[in-house]
């Protein structure tokens, strides 16, 4: 099997064409952030993904739905089916949502190669989701991975099938072992980053995960701020902290944003459940407002953060740099979306502040200096010890995965 790399391939590092003695198995197609837009046989059979939609594509190019995922299982034209799922987040059975009859049931060896599995023969093709709940290939495209989102797994070498784009942040691990080589305690969300189950240890810390999604309203100058935000909080590495008891734990964070063509309906797919069974989500939505009186350069609530794009042009327009202003924008809300608030004191709370000095030679001239927020490792501990907390305006808070 032959792996080869559009033109951005070596950017992105994912694969544009998997082919097999000369034949093409599966060709694929990716938005400008990575995210796969389509995959598709040489006879331009396959999928089409829309956000949470997928489509099934036919030789003549016509599309129609195959399925729309939800927190619990898949929506398909033959009706729900609801995925059980184990700790890892990997689907143990597929269930009809009609009469209840098992479609679909099996298990996994640490690393994810099925080790039993029955299926009861559903027509509908929605039985790709699997170890740790991602799509495995093999079905539609006789491929032997599993597609992560950012990288391809291959539960029969126990290993990526190509580099960890984060490597840098883990300079002591292969860039191509998957977990930690800790499968049974930690996942991996989308191949960049381990989400972990366990104990909050230096070698199995606490992961504090949240996704950003964004659409095209979205300006490029905004998704550059945000996506230096995000990359602020993600190489802070991992902080020492101790918990409301006293304890020291260790926390790291694995914040991403995502292009979505309905940012609300995509957001409700990234569910779970926390420690006393309520349901919560980890997806948020990106948003700008052109015209707002508050005097704020941005805002956040419980599944949203946003940009007040007039009062950031303001900024700019007296002297502001720009790329500093939405990167801080962007890390302040951030911080309030993950439950900071301007009391706890640190960098990322502080406000967009600017200091207006004379000259010292003739005490005529002034010129201003402009501070923005800044990611600190303070800021961790401050929202760690909130987490399950809810606020009184039930506003976010990080909550515990059961």
């Amino acid at each position: 099997m032959t792996f080869t790399y559009d033109v951005r391939g070596n950017v992105l590092n994912l694969p544009g064409k998997i082919t097999r003695n000369g034949g093409t198995l599966v060709k694929y197609s990716y938005l400008v952030d990575g995210g796969k837009a389509s995959a598709l046989k040489g006879n331009g059979e396959g999928l089409v993904y829309r956000g949470s939609l997928i489509y099934r594509r036919a030789s003549d190019g016509t599309l129609s739905l195959e399925s729309a995922a939800f927190a619990e299982g898949m929506l398909t034209p033959a009706g729900v089916r609801y995925h059980v799922t184990d700790h890892l987040g990997s689907v143990r059975a597929v269930v009809d949502g009609e009469s209840g009859v098992f479609l679909e049931a099996g298990k996994y060896d640490a690393y994810g190669s099925r080790e039993e599995q029955m299926t009861e023969g559903a027509s509908d093709a929605t039985l790709r989701w699997h170890f740790t709940g991602k799509e495995d290939q093999g079905p539609d495209f006789g491929t032997a991975y599993t597609d992560f989102g950012a990288r391809q797994y291959s539960p029969a070498l126990r290993r990526w099938l190509v580099p960890d784009p984060l490597s840098e942040k883990y300079y002591d691990v292969s860039p191509y072992v998957y977990c930690n080589d800790n499968p049974v305690n930690m996942v991996d969300p989308d191949g960049r980053d381990g989400k972990v189950t366990g104990s909050g240890t230096k070698s199995d810390p606490f992961v504090i995960v949240a996704v950003y999604l964004y659409d095209s309203s979205i300006s490029l100058e905004q998704l550059a701020g945000l996506n230096a935000a995000i990359a602020d909080y993600n190489q802070s590495g991992i902080t020492k902290v101790k918990d409301s008891s006293g304890n020291a734990v260790y926390v790291s964070f694995n914040l991403s944003s995502q292009f979505s063509d309905n940012p609300k309906e995509d957001r409700i797919t990234m569910g779970f459940k926390d420690i006393n069974g309520n349901p919560r989500y980890f997806g948020n939505i990106v948003e700008s407002e052109e015209l707002d009186d508050s005097g704020r350069y941005g805002y956040a609530t419980m599944m949203e953060i946003g940009f007040s794009e007039a009062m950031i042009q303001e900024g700019i327009t007296k002297g502001m740099n720009a790329s500093s202003l939405y990167k801080g924008v962007a890390i302040h809300e951030i911080g309030h979306n993950l439950g900071g608030e301007h009391e706890d004191a640190t960098t990322v709370m502080q406000s967009i502040d600017e200091t207006i000095t004379n000259s010292t030679f003739d005490g005529n001239n002034r010129y201003s200096v402009f501070s923005y927020p800044s990611f600190s490792k303070s800021f961790v501990k401050r929202i760690f010890n909130k987490r399950d907390l809810p606020r009184k305006d039930g506003s976010a808070r990080i909550w515990t995965a059961n």
